[in-house]
């Protein structure tokens, strides 16, 4: 990524809303993109972790479905 060696850590993923991100990485003030090959193995990762966890098999650091269920409530309720 960005032409370095970097890792992906899909565990560490975690749901947010679009207010909450307050900028976009960038280099020499150009934003910071994946490669759209890199982009799908990461999706399709992530995509097997979620189904890890329907089999209850949680690899996640954070509770991402207590996360998502409150920025759910969050959006409804803004």
């Amino acid at each position: 990524m960005l032409n370095k060696d970097t890792a992906i850590l899909i565990q560490n993923a975690f749901p947010t809303l679009e207010k909450y991100i307050d900028h976009m990485h960038t280099i020499h003030s150009l934003p910071a993109k994946v490669n759209s090959e890199l982009r799908e193995e990461i999706l399709a990762n992530f995509k097997k972790l979620l189904n890890m966890k329907k089999h209850r098999i949680d690899l996640f650091f954070v509770d991402i479905d207590n996360l998502k269920e409150e920025l759910i409530a969050e959006k409804v309720n803004s």
